[in-house]
């Protein structure tokens, strides 16, 4: 399964939402700035993977700047 997550960071918090490849939305949330959001965003995108997902990228955008993408960084379960 492919995944992607949209993240629209300001100061305080982030507005979050998960995608699947044809645009459905999967989940949305309000997650607070610091460790406490990133558990949670954490919890969501695992909610959403299945046993079967080995591998995942990442791409962060900041107003100004280019774009970044990582594909293949393997994912952490715990």
């Amino acid at each position: 399964m492919r995944l992607f997550v949209g993240d629209d960071w300001a100061e305080q918090h982030h507005d979050v939402e998960l995608m699947d490849t044809s645009g459905r939305r999967l989940a949305k949330a309000r997650l607070p700035d610091g460790v406490a959001g990133m558990t949670k965003l954490h919890a969501m995108i695992a909610e959403q993977l299945d046993e079967a997902a080995e591998e995942g990228g990442w791409g962060c955008h900041r107003s100004g700047r280019p774009g970044r993408l990582s594909p293949g960084l393997p994912q952490n379960r715990a």
